[in-house]
Parts: C-alpha cells; structure tokens; sequence
C-alpha cells in the first residue's frame, strides 16, 4: 500500500518497515521517494471499525462495526419478525 507523503504529496512513497503493535494496530515506517522531499514518518494504522462481520471473530478483538452492518442486521431482524407475524396469521386463519 502506497501512502502520499504529507509534504510533498507525491505517491512515490515506500513503506520501509512494519511492525504489528496489536491485533488491530500496525506500525508502519514510510519514505517519501521524490528527491526533492526525502521525508520520512512512521504511521500508526489502525482497524477504525468493520465492513463485514468476521465468519471466525478472534476472541477478545473488538472493532465495532460499522452503520452499515446495523442496517443490515436490523433490515434481517425485521424482516424474519414479519415473517413470524405472516406464519403466525396463516397458521391462524387455517384452524379457523
């Protein structure tokens, strides 16, 4: 992954070294590669939440998840519950 150089802003830059601080945090020394520039940082990257749920989530990783997934998870609640509901009516209205 190429990062821009916060200087310079040019996208020739090279990640010279990571180093995994934490389940979701990586350490990441960068080099800007334009001449002119040469600066050099170290980030500190991190799982900010997620897209999708893990199908094997590791225990005691906590990375919340994201609007999307809630929608989702709420969309798929509701709509099982609706669909009880309509079982339920049918199942009703063929005893009577």
């Amino acid at each position: 992954m190429r990062f821009h150089c916060p200087h310079c802003n040019s996208q020739n830059t090279k990640t010279r070294s990571s180093l995994r601080v934490s389940a979701t945090v990586t350490r990441a020394y960068v080099q800007c590669r334009n001449s002119a520039c040469g600066f050099s940082w170290r980030m500190d990257c991190h799982a900010a939440f997620a897209l999708t749920p893990p199908a094997k989530p590791a225990p005691g990783v906590l990375i919340p998840s994201s609007t999307l997934i809630d929608r989702k998870r709420a969309a798929r609640q509701q709509a099982a519950a609706h669909a009880i509901e309509v079982a339920r009516s049918h199942r009703g209205g063929r005893c009577a």
